[in-house]
């Protein structure tokens, strides 16, 4: 019996094949399938026909961790395709509280308000997270996806969920066991810092809202000609004040987009897979440290054989106190997985991030047993992959 952990470079994104034997034949789940807004899906095509040869067209599960495009788009983009050459017998994707979506909304509404238009059009590195997060796209795509397999098929997973009761499991599932860690029933829980986010921008707003209006200024006088006495001095400072005070709501637009990616990313789908007893994996998608704080406070037991490290190595998806509950001892057995680019962000936003993966790194036995899918000589479409024998 064995178990393989296939993970394929999609360029910025997430999409892994877990494959593992029950006594009736060869087992799949599909987890993630996508990339940025603005990578090439001609890669979804070389993934899409592997992973369809590999598992004969059957699927335990399909799972999509969260409603990220680098998370969902290739699942959409191919979802005609999908439902003519795939039996999948159960799809998971992230439970998110309706009140949670309607103050994405507002936010979306927020930014669309307070963004350059060239950010919102998709240009550089701002440009892609906010298409990435974009709320309409993002809904739009997952509702597609959803009615693209069969009425009951699909749930709706939170950590409070009964699978079993639910039926959400596949009933071909005997030597395999999910256990779902995260997002909670409750996802307002990781709004925080979104509503904190929109509280100040709705502050700044009436603010901005109460200065007198550009057009009825006073105009600064060309150079070198007198300042009218009648105007007096006081325009000065408040063209100063007008001019800080637009900044900083444009600078806004841009917390309130961190905001909505962290709130979202904390959303994921965290999984906990144990096979035939022996051989556990521990999946995250891209669930930040308020994800992981609640985790902990609920007595999650970390510990696993192989770790696929969150948020693509991100500095905000492994809590340093994370390296050691996953993997308690360095041995042999250890194995991790980023999924990544390292061309994508650079500079004080660096993904992967160097103390991240030098973490992950300290808790295996060799370099060969950390696997990346931007490594040397993998092409786009290309895998990298662990087989555990039980």
């Amino acid at each position: 019996m064995s178990l393989t952990v296939r993970a394929y470079n999609v360029l910025f994104g997430d999409c892994i094949l877990l494959s593992w034997d029950e006594d009736d034949r060869l087992h799949h789940a599909w987890v993630d399938f996508g990339n940025m807004p603005d990578d090439s899906n001609l890669v979804f095509d070389t993934v899409y026909d592997d992973v369809l040869a590999r598992t004969g067209g059957h699927l335990d599960l399909v799972m999509v961790t969260h409603r990220h495009q680098d998370h969902l788009e290739g699942f959409h983009v191919c979802r005609r395709r999908f439902a003519r050459d795939f039996q999948v017998d159960r799809l998971w994707h992230a439970h998110v509280t309706p009140a949670l979506d309607e103050v994405f909304r507002l936010a979306d509404a927020a930014m669309v308000a307070l963004l350059p238009r060239s950010t919102l059009s998709g240009e550089g590195e701002i440009g892609r997270l906010y298409q990435n997060n974009q709320f309409l796209s993002t809904e739009d795509r997952m509702a597609a996806i959803l009615q693209s397999f069969p009425a009951g098929s699909t749930h709706a997973v939170h950590r409070e969920l009964d699978l079993r009761a639910e039926r959400a499991l596949a009933p071909g599932m005997r030597r395999m066991r999910v256990q779902v860690l995260a997002p909670e029933r409750d996802s307002r829980l990781y709004l925080r810092s979104l509503r904190e986010g929109l509280a100040s921008q709705q502050a700044l707003q009436r603010s901005f809202d109460a200065l007198p209006a550009e057009a009825s200024r006073p105009a600064v006088p060309p150079s070198g000609q007198a300042v009218p006495p009648e105007a007096g001095y006081a325009f000065l400072p408040e063209l100063a004040d007008f001019a800080r005070l637009r900044r900083k709501l444009r600078t806004g637009g841009l917390g309130t987009l961190a905001a909505v990616n962290k709130t979202r990313n904390n959303t994921s789908v965290v999984t906990r897979w144990t096979y035939d007893r022996t051989v556990t994996l521990l999946l995250t998608g891209d669930a930040e440290l308020m994800s992981w704080s609640v985790m902990r406070h609920n007595g999650v037991d970390f510990a696993a054989d192989l770790l696929k490290v969150g948020h693509h190595g991100s500095i905000n998806a492994s809590p340093a106190w994370s390296f050691a509950r996953v993997f308690p001892q360095v041995q042999s057995a250890n194995a991790v997985l980023l999924s990544t680019d390292r061309t994508r962000f650079t500079g004080e936003n660096e993904v992967p991030e160097r103390s991240v993966v030098q973490g992950w790194r300290a808790r295996v036995t060799s370099t060969s047993r950390l696997k990346r899918t931007d490594g040397r000589g993998l092409p786009p479409g290309g895998s990298v992959a662990f087989r555990f024998d039980t």
